[in-house]
């Protein structure tokens, strides 16, 4: 699998005017944008039991099939096909393979 897919609900607050807490939104953005979490999209959750929400849904590159990719000569961040270039970074996004040079050690 290329991507590995999280998927966040945030409940509404508020009795009257459901809505959402943009504090704490952020703050779970934040910490997911860190975690190397792209948002994707969101979508409402609306219950008749239980409090509506936002539903979030997130994607990061697999760090198993990152390695994968590479050792077959593509991109793992946008696809670009890699064989027989002579560079360790993506002339396309600008993703490095993270290869260290052992000559110059």
């Amino acid at each position: 699998m290329q991507w590995q897919y999280k998927t966040v609900r945030i409940e509404f607050s508020g009795i009257i005017n459901n809505r959402v807490d943009v504090l704490e939104m952020d703050a779970v953005l934040n910490r997911l944008g860190d975690e190397g979490w792209e948002l994707v999209s969101t979508f409402m959750d609306v219950g008749e039991l239980k409090k509506s929400g936002l539903v979030a849904m997130f994607k990061r590159p697999n760090p198993n099939q990152t390695i994968d990719l590479a050792t077959r000569g593509v991109c793992p961040q946008c696809g670009y096909d890699l064989r027989g270039a002579a560079h360790e970074v993506c002339p396309e996004c600008g993703w490095s393979m993270g290869v260290v040079d052992q000559t110059s050690r």
